[in-house]
């Protein structure tokens, strides 16, 4: 196969390759990979979680490669696993952020559901909470996550570079300023009508629960 990668992980020793006609998770590792560099490299294929996947063997760096056009794609084609594997593009609304030892994690809401833009902890420098709430656009490789038997699966999406995510409108300064709704509004519109953004209600609290 000969291709470019679109994100590359070390410390799991494993990378996606996309050429032409579409992308492949491979697993295996050698020094030298990074995404985007262009590679050839031969292995063994087998059944993966979603499709075929592939066992390295062995692989040359081509130098620099180009990334390939990101599919524009919605919730419900990430979710059918049909873009396993392919560079995409989707557009949400950021909310929350978890760094962890090795990545940081982006959750983002879509009106079809949320799901999880993984970055690589060595683009991320700085943190990323103010980008909550913000509305935003996140180009990365599809992984198509199996369900438990009988379970649909999900899927995260993997972005090697800061760069490939974009605040396209920024959360409102004061989260307090934006008019209040009603707890009956919130729990019986759609999610359509409601927004994809923080809410904000008040009322009376009824109970705390905490730990001394």
């Amino acid at each position: 196969l000969e291709g470019t990668i679109t994100f590359a992980d070390a410390l799991a020793q494993n990378f996606f390759l996309q050429d032409g006609t579409g992308g492949i998770f491979v697993r295996g590792w050698q020094d030298g990979l990074r995404a985007g560099r262009s590679i050839s490299l031969t292995g063994r294929t087998q059944p993966g979680g979603v499709g075929r996947v592939v066992t390295l063997t062995s692989a040359t760096d081509r130098g620099q490669g180009n990334f390939p056009e990101p599919v524009r794609a919605d919730h419900a084609q990430l979710m059918s696993g049909k873009l396993d594997a392919q560079w995409v593009e989707v557009e949400g609304v950021a909310r929350s952020v978890n760094v962890q030892p090795f990545s940081t994690t982006l959750r983002v809401a879509t009106l079809a559901g949320v799901f999880e833009a993984i970055i690589s902890h060595r683009a991320t420098t700085n943190s990323l909470q103010y980008l909550v709430n913000s509305e935003v656009r996140v180009r990365g490789t599809c992984g198509a996550v199996p369900g438990a038997p009988g379970a649909a699966g999900t899927f995260q999406l993997r972005m090697p570079f800061m760069s490939n995510l974009t605040m396209t409108a920024r959360a409102p300064t004061n989260a307090f300023a934006i008019g209040a709704l009603s707890a009956a509004h919130v729990t019986t519109n759609r999610l359509a009508k409601i927004g994809l953004h923080r809410v904000r209600v008040q009322g009376v609290a009824t109970l705390v629960k905490g730990t001394e």
